[in-house]
């Protein structure tokens, strides 16, 4: 199952959007996105949840089979809380395609797979309770090398 989640609709700054009528050329602030990536995260997480586990399920059953477990002992569930570390950036099959929508296309490629796996990470965090209190997008930003997008982190 595949779905595509547009971050495009969810942007803050959408002047930009209705004064141009084009793509952006000029830099895109991470402020920008932040709550469009909360919210995506937040809004889809289901989806995003469900595909993940469709995409470890092979993973999860060769685990339980090297290790003696049943389906019942062991769920893909705990499988996932135990072995995905949501503290640092990782790179997860999960089948969901997000679209950077017209208007950000001056977002490179390497740049959207940060923001693809800030979304993931967010979706995990929230629906398995991985951290103590609600996290920002921004906050993981700084984990990751950009290229196009302008982060604007206060130390």
């Amino acid at each position: 199952m595949s779905q595509i989640i547009e971050l495009d609709k969810y942007r803050k700054n959408k002047l930009r959007k209705k004064r141009y009528h084009a793509p952006i050329q000029g830099p895109v602030w991470f402020y920008e996105l932040n709550e469009g990536i909360q919210q995506l995260a937040c809004k889809d997480a289901h989806v995003i949840i469900q595909n993940v586990k469709e995409h470890l399920f092979r993973e999860y059953h060769e685990f339980l089979q090297s290790n003696s477990f049943d389906k019942r002992e062991y769920s893909i569930d705990q499988y996932i809380i135990r072995h995905l570390n949501v503290q640092e950036p990782f790179a997860i099959a999960h089948g969901i395609q997000f679209s950077r929508g017209h208007h950000l296309k001056a977002i490179s490629e390497n740049d959207w797979n940060n923001i693809s796996d800030i979304i993931i990470r967010i979706s995990l965090m929230i629906h398995y309770h991985l951290y103590n209190r609600e996290i920002e997008p921004i906050e993981l930003a700084d984990q990751y090398i950009w290229d196009s997008l302008q982060i604007d982190i206060l130390k």
